[in-house]
């Protein structure tokens, strides 16, 4: 227990510590969600087509999409329903996040954050 003229302890920019662990707290990180709609042809919708959309999902992108730069994009999967038997409509989910470069965690520096 510390007294009196005694040095504060350097919790090294934690927050929220306690005897033997670091709280942390809630940091609100600027996000773009959006949603697009398109129609595809029924033959281009193929078993490998969604499996594609399944491996795709929860990737970010790795070159310029939309106005972002790669690694800003996440994508958070697709959904959607044959309409009749000429085509799909298919909603495709994202979500956009700036890239950070340089953050700083306590002493640790050279911090590079993306998306995904």
């Amino acid at each position: 227990m510390a007294s009196y003229g005694d040095d504060p302890p350097d919790f090294q920019g934690a927050i929220g510590f306690s005897t033997d662990s670091v709280e942390g707290t809630d940091i609100t990180i600027p996000v773009y969600n959006f949603k697009e709609t398109h129609y595809i042809p029924a033959l281009l919708v193929t078993p490998a087509y969604k499996a594609t959309l399944f491996a795709l999902t929860g990737k970010v992108n790795p070159f310029p999409f939309k106005g972002f730069a790669p690694g800003e994009v996440l994508f958070l999967g697709a959904s959607g329903s044959q309409r009749g038997t000429e085509d799909w409509e298919i909603a495709f989910k994202f979500a956009a996040s700036p890239n950070a470069t340089d953050l700083k965690v306590g002493d640790i520096t050279g911090i590079e954050w993306r998306a995904g």
